[in-house]
């Protein structure tokens, strides 16, 4: 496989200028829209073919033993699929030598599921996973009065605070949190014809933007700013945003080198990269990204540039794939074109 060199937002918003001088009319904004529309069009093309091209491995993980969630929230890139973990020795005690884990993905309400939990130990031969994402209550094993929170010790400002040291189950960038009472306030009328002069605190919901462990206490910055200062004592909750969950559990702790399929980001600031992989089929991404600018003004080229990226598509998919059938959206096979236009 050949990788591209990288490139930058900034300049696939140059070539995409090139071709027709699109963005004389359009906004930063639906420029950026238009190029990651065309990105996730040639992620999924690989993906469906040869998803092996986006492997990466996370080394030294530790699969805690006899526990069923892991938390991967803070796996760059993240996590698609897991495919197996690598280690240097299973425990003595596992009744088996192997020093390879594989991992079979299985929906977690599934009955296949539920018969791996039903087995008290035995990751070692083999574990079905599934992947949670959302708003997940962080625990917090060290404070066991309120479980997930950490206790707020100091005032900083509007957008920082400072706590408890050491926050169990850590902290990392852009992690949500909630702070109860500090959320812009909900503003009712209180007699029913004047304009709404009573104000309801509300739960502040942000990420974090910033964290310093100073020792005895981390201070936590916060976006967007709350609308009050978070009392003294209050309690601050964390949230994990990606949660793996495994059945059987594993009968000790095991450490090794976890290889999964990532899913890379979209693009956002003018720095950011294009995944190598996907470099390589950058013209692709400009014709698809051109389609999507003109489609929003109902311009007739739109229809044509569309068809371009379907064609280079396709024609990168038959690359990946050189014994791609009639069930793949390879060029020659049955797919219609335009059947998502």
């Amino acid at each position: 496989m050949v990788v591209g060199v990288p490139v930058t937002l900034a300049e696939l918003r140059d070539r995409l200028a090139n071709i027709t001088n699109l963005t004389a009319t359009y906004s930063r904004d639906e420029v950026r829209d238009a190029i990651n529309y065309g990105y996730g069009k040639i992620l999924r093309a690989i993906h469906s073919v040869n998803a092996e091209q986006f492997v990466t491995f996370r080394d030294n993980f530790t699969f805690v033993g006899a526990e069923s969630e892991h938390d991967i929230s803070d796996f760059f890139p993240p996590v698609g699929r897991l495919t197996k973990l690598v280690v240097p020795g299973i425990p003595a005690n596992s009744g088996t030598s192997q020093n390879i884990v594989s991992f079979r993905y299985r929906d977690f309400r599934s009955a296949d599921f539920e018969s791996a939990e039903a087995m008290n130990r035995g990751g070692e031969a083999g574990v079905v996973y599934d992947i949670m994402t959302g708003r997940i209550p962080q625990r917090n094993t060290a404070v066991p009065t309120a479980a997930g929170t950490a206790e707020v010790a100091v005032q900083v400002d509007y957008d920082s605070f400072r706590v408890v040291s050491p926050i169990s189950g850590g902290i990392y960038f852009g992690q949500p949190i909630s702070i109860p009472g500090v959320g812009p306030p909900h503003w009712m009328d209180a007699d029913g014809e004047s304009e709404p002069t009573v104000g309801i605190t509300s739960d502040y919901l942000g990420t974090v933007s910033s964290f310093v462990d100073a020792g005895g206490y981390v201070t936590i910055g916060v976006t967007p700013r709350m609308s009050l200062w978070p009392a003294v004592g209050a309690w601050i909750q964390l949230y994990r945003t990606r949660m793996l969950m495994i059945a059987p559990v594993f009968s000790a702790s095991v450490t090794g080198r976890l290889y999964y399929v990532y899913h890379p980001s979209r693009l956002v600031k003018d720095t950011e990269t294009l995944d190598p992989v996907a470099s390589e089929h950058a013209d692709a991404l400009i014709a698809y990204a051109a389609s999507w600018l003109l489609r929003s003004s109902n311009d007739g080229q739109a229809e044509r540039w569309y068809l371009e990226g379907q064609e280079m598509r396709s024609e990168l998919m038959q690359a990946l794939d050189p014994v791609a059938d009639q069930g793949s959206q390879a060029l020659g096979s049955a797919f219609d074109w335009m059947r998502d236009y």
